[in-house]
């Protein structure tokens, strides 16, 4: 409540180097990131995962939300 979707991002990382499969904590971690980043670019102030992550990837919708008043 009180949040308003901007825009839906999907980002990507790589999920192995050299042949060496990375951690699924720092995939995930890097894909929030990239999130977190996309919805500072446009002055938003939250994200929302909105799917699991399949070979890297993971889709997120950017939100504007209100403070919560007390």
């Amino acid at each position: 409540n009180g949040c308003e979707i901007v825009k839906s991002v999907t980002p990507e990382v790589k999920t192995s180097t050299l042949f060496i499969d990375r951690r699924p904590e720092a995939i995930a971690n890097e894909l929030q990131i990239l999130a977190q980043n996309e919805a500072y670019s446009i002055y938003a102030n939250a994200i929302w995962p909105v799917s699991d992550i399949i070979d890297g990837k993971q889709t997120f919708e950017v939100l504007n939300c209100k403070p919560v008043k007390p």
